[in-house]
């Protein structure tokens, strides 16, 4: 069986199929090359073997509740952001917007492998590989978020390791090479039955990030102290 599909906002499959769906976008395109034991219309999962890749542009993760689109948001990407959100500050809780989501994979007898799941958005970039087991229902998966600290400033001020008040901020904007200690990784597995899988913070990484001639420092030039804060 051959697949080459393009999706938009209004022609998206997995609504057609009365699904939520964690990941909002504009564009979608899915290709692959499936073949199993039996007749085309007897979908055999645990002889299933084959290739797979997509894209997907200009989206956002959401959330969702419900366990119908967990099991199609088979990565756990909300998840993934609920946890984010957990650990740092409720930093993504309207949504993980990105830019370009991409990934791959082989199927061989229902076991999915995949080793170069890459999204990346203004906020940062979460990569991944692991093995989704059909058959049996299980995944096994580890995910890792780099924040783009330089990009914004509660992006930077939820990852750093010391508390960003309005007057460290302000002085921040007036050294002449500013340095902030911040998470620069955090890594997760995701681990369990598809449909209600375990998200599990690994470790983090910590580091020294300069800030001169980023996108954040010129954000923070931006803010003036007013009665004890900082105003843009």
């Amino acid at each position: 069986m051959i697949i080459d599909s393009i999706a938009d906002q209004n022609n998206n499959p997995i609504k057609r199929l009365g699904y939520s769906n964690s990941v909002l976008y504009h564009t979608a395109e899915f290709s692959g090359a499936f073949n199993w034991i039996g007749a085309p219309w007897e979908f055999n999962v645990d002889s299933l073997n084959g290739a797979f890749a997509a894209e997907v542009k200009d989206g956002s993760i959401t959330e969702v509740s419900d366990k119908g689109a967990r099991l199609l948001s088979i990565f756990s990407l909300d998840g993934i952001r609920r946890s984010l959100n957990l650990e740092f500050d409720n930093v993504f809780s309207k949504g993980f917007n990105f830019d370009k989501f991409t990934l791959s994979g082989n199927i061989t007898d229902g076991i999915v492998e995949n080793d170069d799941f890459n999204l990346n958005g203004s906020a940062g970039r979460i990569t991944g590989e692991g093995l989704i087991d059909l058959p049996n229902f299980d995944t096994n998966y580890n995910i890792s978020y780099s924040p783009a600290v330089t990009s914004s400033l509660p992006v930077l001020t939820a990852f750093a390791i010391n508390p960003l008040t309005g007057a460290a901020v302000l002085m921040l904007s007036k050294i002449f090479e500013p340095v902030v200690e911040t998470v620069i990784r955090v890594d997760f597995s995701v681990k369990g039955p598809i449909d209600n899988p375990k998200v599990e913070l690994l470790s983090r990484q910590k580091a020294k990030v300069k800030l001169q001639n980023s996108e954040v420092l010129e954000e923070m030039n931006k803010y003036q102290p007013q009665n004890g804060s900082l105003v843009p």
